[in-house]
């Protein structure tokens, strides 16, 4: 009995050894499971019998890498701009050097300009001393009333004494080179007063052939004389006389010329008020005889290397007498005068003139055109081409309107 009761308890311990065993084998898996998927506390306790690679250390690998990428970026951008720099730099220092190389161009180009300064106010200043030596000897020549009287006595008294040494006395050789320098003085008094009013006066003469056409063709040999005298500043006076020697059906005349005065006070150096008159005796134009008086206003509008523009105006009375027929009516009226002077120089030795005068009336109304080539032969000669134009408005019967002439003659002026 208690054999059994042994081998039961056996029995049943084994049942439940094995039952244990079975359990306790496959529960741990079980456990797992539901750990990974219920319980994070069980996992935790397993993992801490699980080996795991220490991922601090990798972290703080790859964390070195980007460092070390971006201060290699960092350094290569750096050096990039660095060589930019160095570029900028290098182009700075070209310039400096341009820019230094035109300093030392414009330091010596002052330079040189600073000697020719100096140069040419020192030059001044000589010139200046020489033009005050002058003037001052030339006051010293005009003497006041006072000094001439006793320098008219000084140089009796030498003449005296001169007289005395003819007779066999001693006479000193000093106041004879004294009394020569006295009379040369008032010579050259004389001489420098008739070179001022030489230079005050110019003109010229010209004399040529010219041909003509008005009621008559004509040929012939014409001449002019020209004289000026100008007051600088002051006023001016012109003189300006024209004729010619004509041959018409072989038979040859001197009755034709035209004379014209001026006289003008200057207001200021561009502006005058004048007075004038122009006579003209023609045998064969429409008008036999025409006197003009003119008063009137010019103004210099300017006056430059190459050219020149005057302008005049004024009222004027005309009286003309035709030539045809010993009824006809003479034409006497009240006019207003303008005319327009242009001068041009084209080169150094060629000046081309061109004159227009409108003489307008009430009865008759007059437009002259002249142009004047003058070409310097040489020295003060020169050769003169000439062209005429005139319109009368109104003219006798059987004369014409236009009257047409073309000179060549040659000029000398003084």
């Amino acid at each position: 009995m208690i054999n059994s009761k042994l081998i039961i308890f056996s029995f049943i311990n084994v049942v439940a050894l094995i039952v244990s065993i079975t359990l306790f084998v496959e529960r741990p898996e079980n456990k797992t499971s539901l750990s990974e998927s219920n319980n994070p506390s069980d996992s935790d306790s397993l993992n801490r019998f699980t080996p795991v690679a220490i991922e601090p250390l990798i972290v703080e690998v790859n964390g070195n890498e980007e460092q070390l990428a971006a201060q290699q970026a960092l350094h290569n951008e750096g050096k990039q701009q660095l060589q930019e720099k160095d570029k900028q730099l290098k182009k700075l220092t070209e310039k400096n050097n341009e820019l230094t190389l035109q300093l030392s161009f414009i330091t010596n180009e002052l330079q040189q300009n600073s000697d020719y300064i100096s140069a040419v106010e020192s030059e001044n200043a000589a010139l200046n001393r020489e033009i005050k030596e002058q003037l001052n000897a030339s006051t010293a020549l005009t003497l006041a009333p006072s000094d001439s009287d006793k320098m008219r006595d000084r140089i009796q008294m030498e003449s005296e004494f001169n007289n005395t040494r003819l007779q066999g006395n001693l006479v000193e050789p000093e106041a004879t080179a004294e009394s020569d320098g006295v009379i040369d003085t008032k010579d050259a008094v004389i001489d420098a007063k008739a070179e001022e009013s030489i230079d005050k006066l110019s003109g010229s003469v010209a004399f040529g052939f010219k041909y003509e056409q008005d009621n008559v063709v004509s040929r012939g040999l014409d001449g002019k004389l020209i004289l000026d005298y100008d007051e600088v500043d002051t006023y001016n006076i012109n003189s300006d006389l024209k004729f010619e020697f004509e041959s018409e059906d072989k038979k040859t005349t001197t009755d034709k010329y035209r004379w014209q005065l001026q006289a003008g006070y200057n207001l200021d150096p561009r502006n005058i008020v004048f007075a004038r008159t122009d006579l003209q005796r023609s045998e064969f134009s429409s008008y036999n005889k025409e006197d003009i008086y003119t008063l009137g206003y010019g103004r210099l509008v300017f006056d430059q290397a190459k050219h020149k523009f005057n302008v005049e105006i004024g009222p004027g009375y005309r009286m003309a007498e035709p030539n045809v027929g010993k009824d006809a009516i003479s034409i006497d009226e009240f006019i207003l005068r303008t005319r327009l002077l242009y001068s041009r120089n084209v080169t150094e030795s060629l000046q081309i003139n061109m004159d227009t005068v409108l003489e307008a009336g009430d009865s008759n109304s007059i437009y002259g055109f002249t142009l004047e080539a003058q070409n310097r032969i040489y020295r003060e000669l020169y050769l003169i081409f000439e062209f005429d134009y005139k319109y009368t408005q109104n003219v006798p019967i059987d004369t014409v309107n236009q009257e047409v002439s073309t000179g060549l003659s040659l000029m000398y002026a003084f």
